[in-house]
This record gives structure tokens, C-alpha cells and sequence, in this order.
């Protein structure tokens, strides 16, 4: 019998409105496998990449080709291939024979080839328009996944005068800031980088926009559109009593100070907060800086805990004590110093809707003697000086996209390299029309906010 595909009507057949559009798109839209339609490794990838096409190139030994597949919707193979949490792999119906097809080690070798300049693929330039190529000027601020895949794309499209803007004195924001070595080497996100640079766009480090140049400043300097992913690089912390103390902060400056400087050490004790993979590189790192003892506490139990179960092994074989069921009561201090941290037992994670709603048995409490407390608890956006000098002006178009590194790090860049995509269209389709007003991209899963 003839097999019938859900359609979405053209714009052409049905005037658009918000009966159209859905915010829960990426779940309904993709969430049933037909049996001649979408693959279930596909259909569970973040970034819907071809699974079943690229493994298909690799095992005909067709690299390039399963490579450049691969880039057509993902700019950073070699990265997501150290730290995918591998939905594609629990989807794989190979897996209700025997196990799973390996496919991030094979995503992972096809990758590789972009470590080597020789064999690096570079993607010829697509340009979607008959007068040729685009010399309008687009600003890039941030050089995170967000800010890499955006001048990826415009790249690719055509665009010959992109300018990323970034902080750090390195590009490559959380990828390299909040990625310990040992989990995967720098040199995977410089050939990352390099790509982009042998496409023709230019990288700023150490400019901060805001506070170093204004948008102003680079509108004086022609610059016509302006896409903001500054990202979430602060960390969270609980608000309990004792948080100002010496010896206590988060893991994303842990994890950034180590970046910069892999000498810096820890005196005494460690107690790390926070039961996702972040947390765990937080407390394989300060084993790394010299603490005699790290223990790491969780809300969840071990049988719930967000880290992946091979990352939590890792961690104990090295010699990290995990402990769940707790939450944070309390800073022990002495004259400004960190001496322990008190315990309340967490009876729930979660309400009966399932929203994240821990509940504790105020009675029973748990002292740990320590000398540092590393917050591992979610991540918060630092603006600076960036919102004090935004204007809105009459023939600008700008992207602010609020990247949202799932908030209570269950995976360490779970979607922050995958999940841009999805906007870069929008931006393209209005650098072409060019209109007042600002674009708020909250997140992958929120509508666009048109702000008069």
C-alpha cells in the first residue's frame, strides 16, 4: 500500500499565523519514526544529523563525503564526537538484537580528519543568490558553539565579511573554558577554529564588546547585523548561609582558571556540589589540583543521577567519594575560611509533575570537613557592561541568542553546539530585509519575541 507522509502546508496554500507554529516543534515534529521515513538515530540526534547516511559513507570508506554529511548540519564533528551524550546510540534499533552500532566512534574517526590540515574538509561555498556574493558586514559576539556555527553557515552561504568578537584570549567559549583537557585535548577545537578561518572569517580575542567597542562603534565601522551568543559563563550557587567565604566558588571558575593556568593548586579538603558530567570534570579536576580528598554530593541518588553511569565510574576509579541524596544546608566558616559544609537529607528531586522541586527532611544532617566548596549547580549569563550599551536603532537588525547550557548540567554541552542551527535561516532571511527592531532568541525551543 501507498505510504502517506505528514505534510506542512506551504505559506502559499495556507496563510501563516500562530496556528502554524509550535513551540514544542522539535518534539512533535519529530518524535515518531515512520516505517519508511526518518531513521530513529536521526530522529533522536539534537542536531538531526543523516546517522544512517554518514555510516553508511564510512563503511564504503567515502570519508570526505560522510564528513562533509556530517557538517551539513553540525560545524563541530571532532568536539560533539568527545562529548555527545549519544541519544543517537540509545535510539539505534541494532540495539534490541545485540548493542547499539558505535556510532559516535565512528563520528569520532570521520572527525579526525579535520585534526590534520592535509586531509581538513572545507566546504566549498553555496551562495543562495545570482548577483554572487554578500559583502554586508555581520558582527559575531561570542566564539562559543553558538558564535562558531553562526559564522560557519554565513560563511558557507556567501557572506565574505564576518567578524567573531570574543573575550577570552581564546576562541571556542565553553568548549575550551569548560572542558578539562584530560576529557579532550585544545587542539581538537583549533582545527575546529581553523576551518572557520581557511573560510574566510576573521577572529577578534580579547575584545570584549561593551566595555572595549561599542555596537555603535562597530555600526560607525559598517557593520549591518549583529548576532549575540555571549553564552552562559557564570556559574550558580545555592544561596545558603557562608557562600562569600574564602575557599568557595563555582565549578565554571574552576574549570575556567585551570584553562589558563594548569599549575594553579588546591589546599586541603574538596567538597564538589552537583551531579551532572560537569560536576564530575569539577571534581576529576581538583583531584588534578592537589586536594588530598574529593567528595562529591548530589541531590539525586546514584541510580538518578544526571552524569552519564561510565563518567561516575571514572570518577570513583580516581578516587572521588559520590555521595547522593543530599542538598546543601549550610557553609561551616571560621575568620572568612571554608572549614565544613552541613547537609540536609533531599527526600525528592522532582514533584509528581516532574518539574525539578527538591524536598528535604530538615532533621537529618550530614557534616563534611573541608577546606574548598565547588558549586557544580547550573550556569548564568554575564552581561558586563554589554546591556548598558545596546541601542536599538533605525535599520538594525540584531540576533540575541541566550544560550542555555542545560541548567542543571546534565551533559557537559548536551546541546549547546547542536542546538543553534535552527535560527541561523532566520538570521539570513533578515540580513536580506533588513527591518527595526530586536530578535530574542531565549533558547532552541522558544518562538521569536519581536520587540517594538
Amino acid at each position: 500500500s501507498e505510504v502517506t507522509y505528514p505534510k506542512m502546508p506551504l505559506p502559499s496554500e495556507q496563510k501563516w499565523g500562530r496556528h502554524m507554529w509550535s513551540e514544542d516543534y522539535r518534539d512533535k515534529n519529530r518524535i515518531n519514526t515512520h516505517e519508511s521515513g526518518t531513521a530513529p538515530c536521526k530522529t533522536a540526534c539534537p542536531a538531526h544529523i543523516a546517522v544512517q547516511g554518514y555510516l553508511k559513507m564510512a563503511a564504503q570508506g567515502r570519508y570526505q563525503d560522510a564528513l562533509a554529511l556530517i557538517k551539513k548540519n553540525n560545524p563541530l564533528p571532532a568536539i560533539c564526537g568527545y562529548v555527545c551524550n549519544r541519544r543517537c546510540e540509545d535510539a539505534c534499533t541494532r540495539g534490541t538484537i545485540d548493542e547499539s552500532i558505535a556510532i559516535d566512534e565512528v563520528k569520532k574517526y570521520i572527525a579526525m580528519l579535520d585534526i590534520n590540515a592535509e586531509t581538513r574538509y572545507v566546504p566549498e561555498k553555496v551562495v543562495p543568490a545570482t548577483k554572487g556574493y554578500f559583502d554586508e558586514k555581520v558582527a559575531i559576539i561570542g566564539a562559543g558553539p553558538a558564535g562558531i556555527s553562526c559564522a560557519y553557515y554565513l560563511a558557507e552561504k556567501g557572506y565574505t565579511n564576518v567578524t567573531v568578537f570574543e573575550k577570552n584570549k581564546e576562541p571556542g567559549g565553553m568548549v575550551v573554558y569548560g572542558i578539562p583537557s584530560f576529557v579532550m585535548e585544545k587542539n581538537i577545537v583549533q582545527a575546529e577554529i581553523d576551518v572557520l578561518r581557511a573560510m574566510g572569517v576573521e577572529i577578534k580575542c580579547g575584545v570584549e564588546v561593551g566595555k572595549d567597542i561599542t555596537i555603535a562603534q562597530l555600526r560607525e565601522q559598517g557593520y549591518k547585523a549583529f548576532y549575540v551568543a555571549v553564552g552562559c559563563q557564570g556559574g550558580r550557587k545555592t544561596g545558603v548561609a557562608g557562600e562569600d567565604a574564602k575557599g568557595v566558588m563555582t565549578g565554571v571558575e574552576l574549570l575556567h582558571i585551570t584553562t589558563d593556568d594548569e599549575s594553579y593548586k588546591l589546599t586541603g579538603d574538596t567538597v564538589v556540589i552537583g551531579g551532572g558530567n560537569v560536576a564530575i570534570d569539577v571534581s576529576r579536576t581538583a583531584i588534578r589540583c592537589g586536594s588530598p580528598k574529593v567528595s562529591q554530593v548530589s541531590l539525586e541518588t546514584r541510580d538518578i543521577m544526571p552524569a552519564l553511569p561510565e563518567e561516575i565510574e571514572t570518577a570513583e576509579s580516581e578516587g572521588i567519594n559520590i555521595i547522593g541524596g543530599w542538598g546543601p544546608k549550610e557553609i561551616l566558616t571560621e575568620d572568612g575560611k571554608v572549614t565544613g559544609i552541613v547537609f540536609k537529607k533531599c527526600t525528592s528531586v522532582k514533584d509528581a509533575d516532574g518539574r525539578f522541586n527538591p524536598q528535604y527532611d530538615e532533621n537529618e544532617t550530614m557534616t563534611i570537613e573541608c577546606s574548598n566548596v565547588i558549586m557544580s549547580v547550573g550556569q548564568a549569563i554575564e552581561w558586563g557592561s554589554f546591556l548598558r550599551v545596546l541601542r536599538l536603532n533605525s535599520g538594525m537588525v540584531i540576533i540575541l541568542l541566550l544560550t542555555r547550557l542545560h541548567i542543571r548540567q546534565q551533559s557537559r554541552i548536551s546541546l549547546s553546539v547542536v542546538m543553534y542551527i535552527q535560527v541561523l535561516n532566520s538570521l539570513l532571511m533578515l540580513l536580506r530585509q533588513v527591518s527595526r527592531g530586536l530578535y530574542l532568541f531565549t533558547d532552541m525551543y522558544s518562538h521569536t519575541a519581536h520587540l517594538q
